[in-house]
């Protein structure tokens, strides 16, 4: 959400930047990846913003709004997502052997429903202090087309 209102809609640089979040199961490393499309020239300040972002809310500037805002159509989605093939294919991938994948497809809607602002702040706190890995990647200018070459 705040990526959407900073990047998108106050600095105009991107029109859908996007974030996700791995966890592994017993793990206790993970990855938030954040991605944006800008025009190159923007990308060190789209960088920038991202990571003050993510500093702000490391210093627990995150409320319920906010956590609503992104929990609501998450959960809406995921609800919908239920209802498809794909998604109970993926559910069930491996379950024979192991029920864990399953379990997790069962519960994370509910969990994810259960979190407290307080664990969200606490979370942020703890995983987002660190430095990032940054990776900007755009694209090779093509050459010109010279007119000895018909073009």
């Amino acid at each position: 959400f705040q990526l959407r209102h900073r990047i998108r809609e106050e600095l105009g640089k991107s029109y859908a930047p996007s974030a996700s979040i791995s966890m592994p199961d017993f793990s206790d490393q993970g990855a938030i990846t954040v991605m944006v499309e800008t025009a190159p020239e923007d990308a060190d300040a789209v960088a920038r913003e991202i990571q003050a972002v993510g500093a702000e809310m490391a210093r627990g500037r995150i409320d319920a709004d906010t956590l609503n805002d992104v929990r609501t159509p998450f959960l809406e989605q995921r609800r919908q997502a239920r209802s498809t093939n794909e998604w109970w294919m993926n559910a069930l991938d491996g379950s024979a052997q192991d029920a864990t994948n399953l379990n997790d497809f069962l519960t994370y809607e509910g969990i994810f429903a259960s979190l407290t602002l307080d664990e969200i702040k606490t979370y942020a706190a703890k995983w987002l202090v660190k430095p990032p890995v940054v990776a900007i990647v755009v694209p090779t200018p093509r050459p010109a087309a010279s007119a000895a070459s018909g073009r």
